[in-house]
This record gives C-alpha cells, structure tokens and sequence, in this order.
C-alpha cells in the first residue's frame, strides 16, 4: 500500500474542504454582523454631529455638515448592503464545502 492510496487523499480533500468550509462560514457571518465598519461610521457621525452643534459656525457651513452626514448615511447603507451581500455569499459557499466534505469522507 502507498501513502497515497483512494481513502488516504479522499480523506485529506475532506478535511481541507471543512478546513475551508468553516473559515468561509466564519467570515461570512463577520461580514453579515459588520462588525469592523460600524467603528469608522459611528466615529465620522459623531465628529458630523459635533461640527454641527458649534454655535459659531455660519449657516452655510451648517449646510456643508448635514450634507457631510447624509451622506455619512449613504454611505452607511451602502456598506451595509454590500457587506450583507458578500457575507450571505460567504455562508453560502461555506455551508456548501462542509456538506461537500461530509460526501467525501468513505463509506
């Protein structure tokens, strides 16, 4: 018998593809919770909002602020959406590898 016989490398395929399968489903399910985002948007609508408040500023620059938080919000929702999105594929693909590797292993 070699070292490389069917159920020796059938079994190594499915141990690389639950390997895989798990880390894909872990960071699927970190991009879905958007954990590292929230951060840096929570941080850029506080400093929005403390601009704003200040009494000394003019009306226009008042404008330039909301402006700057809308589009805080946008962006916002555009990185939650893309992030669900990949995070959704992510879990799928994962899911798929662990029941791959389930259909590998020997009989």
């Amino acid at each position: 018998m070699s070292a490389f016989d069917v159920n020796t490398v059938r079994i190594s395929i499915a141990v690389a593809f639950a390997t895989f399968g798990s880390l894909f489903l872990l960071v699927g399910l970190w991009k879905v919770a958007g954990y590292q985002e929230v951060k840096q948007l929570k941080r850029l609508a506080a400093h929005a909002q403390r601009a704003s408040q200040r009494k000394d500023l003019l009306s226009d620059a008042n404008l330039l602020t909301q402006s700057a938080s809308s589009l805080a919000d946008a962006i916002d929702r555009l990185v939650r959406n893309s992030s669900t999105g990949a995070g959704a594929f992510l879990i799928l693909v994962g899911t798929c590898m662990l029941t791959g590797a389930i259909f590998i292993l020997p009989a």
